[in-house]
């Protein structure tokens, strides 16, 4: 769907696209078509055109759309888009770099139900996911074209992946495919929010990084719910009515609420029971990290806003970040001050695999857990949920606070997981060398020019060794570190930063000079003009 900030970019193209197809075509320097069951394809091959494409990718193209026609109005019961008059779908492809954006489709009248029209980049072609978040965008303005441009992005995005098995990792058409979880947006982004102020990019602000509570909704209440959804708008046929309103109509139909939807999805967040594939596993990331010490002691009271069904996760760490000294059992005790009316129910997570999503038990407005510790040195954390499940009330004010009981008389020690049952031969670790500790001073979030695409980092390390630097899956190269101070620069390629609207957080991993690697200190970045 086209991203409204850009209209401007797209004066002509749009003006050509008023005209009939044929017309269309000509005028976008289109001469040639590929006809299908259920689309044209128009094209050129021309050589020394815009956005010229063999006879072979036209109709890699055109299987795409056709399997994923197929798939959606066939296999997952999803009305099929509106016609235009001739029974096809009009597909276009030209140069979207522009913008930049792998697909962009259009509803051809302001009706509530209308048929569309749909743009594929030249660089595209090959890409299924995009072929069916455009195709999804049709059958969603068949059905109700008034939806909330975030919940329009979000379902299409869902059905892209939905389409190809929610992989590992997507191909968007870059250098290198992006992990799925790359994709997921920030826990603190209201789920209604629409509009540029809902994230640092367009990726996120325009609702795309959405897509994983539509997955959520599907393996709670079946594939159809999106549907429901959109259903739900056809009949209410107001457009005034918000998604946020349709949706907790729809939830209550179905015998639920979106507070109860909205709580079970921050806690399926925590813990990565999902059955997508991509989706296993996902850990959301913290607002906060407190370290607990080594000794008995009161822990910092914290004050975190959160809005209207948004959660935020506060970490708290075991030990004080080193391994220095022996390690003692403990037990952690944290208490929860929550806002009055939201019905918010925190929850606490060990990260350790297998382990589960544990409620506060919550009196009055206060919320306490305690658990077993210890001041070891542990890679996991214990995850603490902040969910707002209100749909009105923003910047409703949490206090965290907590204490640690150690009991000196009784040793612990962080256990290693089990041995695994492969029987053949094996190389022994490299040892003798431990990887230094890492502190980043700045802040969470780092803004780096979009020119320079140098990102600047001081970085305190205890020892000699190494820092790897990686954005996403790319890795951005190694520098040394010595003891004390580091004052450090990574450049960003320029070949990436088209594809960088998924692929925003850099990571920054200590290595001994025998190879150990030691801790990740993790980082968003945002570029900026």
């Amino acid at each position: 769907m086209l991203r409204l900030v850009r209209f401007c970019v797209l004066t002509a193209l749009l003006g050509a696209l008023w005209a009939q197809p044929a017309s269309a075509a000509r005028i976008l320097g289109l001469p040639e078509t590929m006809t299908t069951p259920h689309f044209q394809i128009h094209y050129t091959g021309q050589v020394g055109s815009p956005s010229p494409i063999t006879q072979q990718r036209a109709g890699d193209l055109a299987g795409n759309f056709e399997r994923a026609y197929t798939t959606v109005v066939s296999e997952w019961g999803y009305p099929a888009p509106l016609s235009d008059g001739d029974g096809l779908i009009d597909v276009y492809v030209t140069d979207l770099s522009a913008i930049p954006a792998a697909g962009l489709a259009f509803p051809e009248t302001a009706n509530a139900q209308t048929w569309g029209y749909i743009h594929m980049d030249d660089g595209s072609t090959n890409l299924p996911s995009v072929a069916m978040h455009e195709l999804f965008h049709l059958v969603q303005y068949a059905t109700w074209s008034h939806m909330d441009a975030s919940v329009l992005e979000a379902s299409a995005e869902w059905a892209g992946f939905r389409f190809i098995g929610f992989p590992l990792a997507v191909d968007f058409g870059g250098t290198d495919p992006v992990p799925l979880l790359e994709t997921v947006g920030l826990p603190d982004m209201s789920l209604t929010c629409n509009g540029e102020s809902c994230g640092a990019t367009d990726y996120e602000a325009l609702g795309y990084s959405r897509w994983h509570f539509f997955e959520f909704l599907s393996e709670r209440f079946g594939g159809g719910t999106v549907n429901d959804l959109f259903q739900r708008g056809k009949t209410v046929n107001d457009p005034a009515v918000g998604a946020g309103d349709l949706l907790m109509q729809m939830l209550t139909a179905k015998g639920s609420t979106l507070g109860d939807v909205f709580h079970d999805w921050t806690v399926a967040n925590m813990t990565g029971t999902y059955t997508a594939i991509g989706l296993k596993g996902i850990t959301p990331p913290a607002y906060s990290t407190t370290l607990t010490g080594n000794g008995s002691g009161t822990l910092a009271t914290q004050k975190i806003p959160v809005n209207h069904l948004a959660a935020r996760y506060v970490a708290f760490k075991r030990g004080t970040g080193t391994s220095d000294g022996p390690c003692y059992a403990a037990t952690l005790n944290v208490s929860v001050t929550v806002p009055f009316g939201i019905g918010a129910r925190p929850m606490f997570k060990w990260t350790a695999a297998g382990s589960p999503a544990i409620p506060l038990a919550l009196s009055g407005s206060t919320a306490s857990l305690s658990v077993p510790w210890d001041t070891c040195s542990w890679s996991d954390v214990g995850l603490v949920s902040l969910p707002n499940p209100s749909v009105d009330v923003d910047a409703a004010l949490f206090s965290v606070s907590g204490s640690i009981t150690v009991d000196k008389k009784t040793l612990a020690t962080s256990t290693p997981p089990p041995a695994g049952t492969y029987t053949g031969p094996t190389v022994p670790p490299l040892t003798g060398e431990e990887p230094p500790s890492i502190a980043v001073y700045g802040p969470e979030t780092l803004r780096v020019s979009k020119k320079k695409r140098v990102v600047r980092l001081v970085v305190f390390s205890s020892g000699t060794g190494k820092l790897i630097g990686r954005l996403g899956s790319l890795s951005l190269g190694t520098r040394v570190l010595r003891t004390g101070n580091n004052d450090l620069r990574f450049t960003i390629p320029r070949s990436v930063t088209r594809s960088l609207a998924a692929t925003t957080r850099l990571t920054f991993t200590s290595v001994a000079t025998n190879g150990t690697h030691g801790a990740t200190i993790t980082r968003k970045l945002v570029l900026t003009k």
